[in-house]
């Protein structure tokens, strides 16, 4: 492997440049482009799951994090609810996704 890509700040950089319109949320190919870079190797999946998380269009995938969610079935509403409470173990499925570049 290159040296460059030891270096996170340059392949995080590399990723910043996915977005095919940077001023726009990310198009499905774009999204699809980054999930694909997360699961080639450690080194890619911090620095593209970061870009990823940061151009969230709505917030369901983080409420899905937690618990799974029910969708009314209404054609122009869109009502979400949980069955229940936040268990521990969905609680802890969220810590290792923080960025890696956080301090704690």
């Amino acid at each position: 492997m290159h040296r460059a890509l030891d270096n996170f700040d340059i392949v995080s950089e590399v990723f910043e440049h996915v977005p095919s319109d940077p001023s726009q949320h990310l198009d499905l190919s774009d999204r699809y482009t980054l999930a694909q870079a997360a699961r080639v190797c450690r080194v890619f999946s911090d620095p593209a799951l970061n870009v990823l998380w940061r151009h969230l269009f709505n917030p369901l995938p983080l409420f899905r994090l937690f618990t799974p969610l029910q969708q009314t079935q209404r054609r122009h509403d869109r009502e979400y609810w949980t069955d229940g409470d936040i268990s521990e173990y969905n609680l802890a499925q969220f810590q290792p996704i923080r960025p890696a570049n956080t301090l704690n």
